[in-house]
């Protein structure tokens, strides 16, 4: 017999296909009822002969025969086979498993993308769909140069919203939560029982909205964004030579995800301090595969900002991770005698910060989790 049931013992003893899989199906039962109606302890997967266990290997061998049995058919066409061989044919192990990926894949390609709007810093109702889901992908990429690229399309999009060339999409724009429940309610003319009627609706509504609101707040502590997201800053004036529109100092970054968290305090006397990483910060660490992505390395940060810059949005303690759209690699001094002859040859000084690889990598560990709480 092909395929011999495989006893530990090696007594010999086998079974046909038949037995064995209603050998399997009686073993799923917790109690086997015998034809006086008296109900048995369920059977078990011991060798009949020497009683030997065959939880092991009687499965595998049910498989095995099965797949034997279905490559006899595997190159006939279906209509030249009868319904008994059809089941044959398709019932295989290697089929099902096949089937099953399949459809998975289906499934997968299904599912609309997933788009965070969170982590486009307030621009999502100025996007089309496209660019959501362009800029989106480049943001949880877990890439640092793709984080850069992801700022800098923010800001081009700010940019023209500014000026007007982008019309904001306030048409299809929901209001937000606050809006909703800040609004005055309109006056409802009409009996005095619809008007508390119309009343009450109106405060259930909006204790919804609070719950809303709440549950939001509840999702943003669980789902924490890094402390340093990045942004992209254009400089067009010399930097004043006592009171320069941005200062830079030495910092050392210590190679883990976790610093993504933490936004970096450099005083004048050059003593640096972090904040606690919060929770949910943590819930999402600990899927990581490892806490660290590299060993030590040196970088730049602002240590002081004024002007122009301060209203771009950046920040004491922002990193800088591109200049002129390439990685820099240097230290303060270098960064500031660069950024002043950029902008003495009267040419735009234009930058990133917090394109870092602990945020690339932080935003895509966010993207993950969020992922799978959604589906």
């Amino acid at each position: 017999v092909a395929l011999p049931l495989e006893c530990p013992t090696q007594c010999g003893y086998n079974f046909c296909t038949n037995c064995i899989t209603h050998l399997l199906e009686s073993s799923k039962d917790d109690y086997q009822e015998a034809s006086d109606g008296n109900r048995h302890v369920k059977v078990k997967l011991v060798c009949p002969q020497c009683r030997g266990d065959l939880k092991a290997t009687i499965e595998k061998t049910l498989e095995g025969r099965k797949s034997m049995r279905a490559e006899v058919f595997q190159d006939v066409v279906d209509s030249e086979l009868g319904a008994s061989e059809l089941r044959i044919k398709y019932d295989s192990p290697e089929r099902n498993k096949m089937m099953c990926k399949q459809i998975q894949e289906k499934k997968e390609k299904e599912q609309p993308a997933f788009i965070d709007s969170v982590l486009f810093q307030g621009l999502e109702f100025a996007m089309s769909e496209s660019e959501k889901e362009f800029v989106g992908q480049l943001l949880i990429s877990g890439d640092a140069d793709q984080l850069a690229q992801a700022a800098q399309i923010l800001h081009g999009i700010g940019e023209l919203l500014r000026m007007g060339a982008i019309p904001p999409n306030t048409n299809d724009r929901m209001p937000s939560y606050g809006e909703r429940i800040a609004s005055p309610p309109s006056r409802v003319r009409g009996s005095t029982a619809e008007s508390r009627a119309l009343a009450m609706a109106r405060t259930g509504e909006q204790k919804r909205l609070q719950q809303e609101l709440k549950d939001l707040e509840n999702h943003k502590k669980l789902h924490p964004l890094p402390a340093r997201m990045p942004r992209f800053c254009v400089l067009t004036e010399p930097f004043h030579p006592k009171r320069p529109t941005l200062v830079f100092a030495d910092d050392e970054w210590d190679g883990s995800i976790a610093d993504a968290f933490s936004r970096v305090h450099v005083s004048n006397s050059k003593k640096k301090k972090k904040k606690g990483i919060p929770d949910g910060a943590q819930n999402l660490l600990n899927t990581a595969d490892e806490e660290n992505l590299s060993d030590p390395q040196p970088r730049v940060v602002v240590q002081s900002v004024r002007g122009p810059a301060g209203k771009m949005g950046i920040q004491k303690g922002d990193v800088v991770t591109h200049v002129n759209g390439e990685r820099f690699q240097g230290n303060a001094e270098q960064m500031t005698q660069q950024a002043q002859q950029i902008l003495a040859e009267g040419l735009p000084l234009q930058f990133v910060v917090n394109a870092e690889p602990c945020t690339a990598e932080a935003l895509r560990l966010r993207s993950i989790v969020k992922k799978k709480n959604r589906y």
